[in-house]
């Protein structure tokens, strides 16, 4: 006899979902990006958006690409007029 307020089951899609978010809160990106990129293709629409919610909070800032860059051309800049004077 089952209860008639019972939740279902949950998929494996599901479940899957849940250890992600269990990888991504003990802060193992590595192992979250291998755990969440194959449940980006999930036919559950709601799977597929926390996954990729779940890998977008993981992705390298853009503006922090962009100091390191400028902070790199400066670096070589300096050394470069350092070297030549």
């Amino acid at each position: 006899m089952t209860d008639a307020g019972a939740l279902p089951e949950p998929t494996d899609a599901q479940k899957e979902l849940a250890r992600a978010r269990a990888i991504f809160d003990a802060g193992d990106y590595l192992l979250l990006r291998e755990v969440a990129t194959p449940l980006t293709k999930s036919d559950d629409p709601e799977v597929r958006r926390a996954a990729e919610d779940l890998l977008r909070n993981v992705e390298i800032d853009p503006v922090a690409k962009w100091i390191g860059l400028a902070t790199l051309a400066l670096l070589l800049f300096v050394t470069y007029w350092w070297v030549i004077r």
